[in-house]
Formats: structure tokens, C-alpha cells, sequence
């Protein structure tokens, strides 16, 4: 019974530290993906604006792909 009784209790003792581990990594891999898709997000906003600047400044839809890297109809959307 008391060999039972420590096996319950190292199972228990184990599976709370089990899911306290895994709770910690799923919440630093939520945070960094969480970082680096608004740091993405900043950049591509960031790039539209440069963009529409260049369209205001009537530089070819060409050079303004090369530049920001936008695609030719992310481009032409920034006239509408």
C-alpha cells in the first residue's frame, strides 16, 4: 500500500510538472511567434508606405517591386 501510494504520488508530482514545462514552452513559442509576426506585419506596413510614397513621386511600379519588395498588385491597390 505505501509502495502504491508513492507510485500515485510521483505520477501525480510528474504529470504537474509535466504540464507546468509544457505550458511554459507553449507560451515562450506563442510570444515569439507572436513577436516575429508583428515585427513582419510593422515591415510590410512600413514598405506600403514607402510605396505609396514612390507612386506619389511617379517612380515606375518596376523599381518600387525591387525596392520594397511588394508585388506588382499590392502596388497598383495602393491607387485605390
Amino acid at each position: 500500500e505505501a509502495t502504491e501510494k508513492a507510485t500515485k504520488e510521483g505520477l501525480e508530482k510528474g504529470m504537474k510538472q509535466g504540464l507546468e514545462q509544457g505550458l511554459e514552452q507553449g507560451l515562450e513559442q506563442g510570444l515569439e511567434k507572436g513577436l516575429e509576426q508583428g515585427l513582419e506585419e510593422g515591415m510590410k506596413q512600413k514598405n506600403l508606405e514607402i510605396a505609396k510614397k514612390m507612386v506619389e513621386e511617379k517612380l515606375e511600379t518596376s523599381v518600387i517591386t525591387k525596392i520594397t519588395g511588394l508585388s506588382k498588385k499590392e502596388i497598383e491597390n495602393l491607387n485605390n
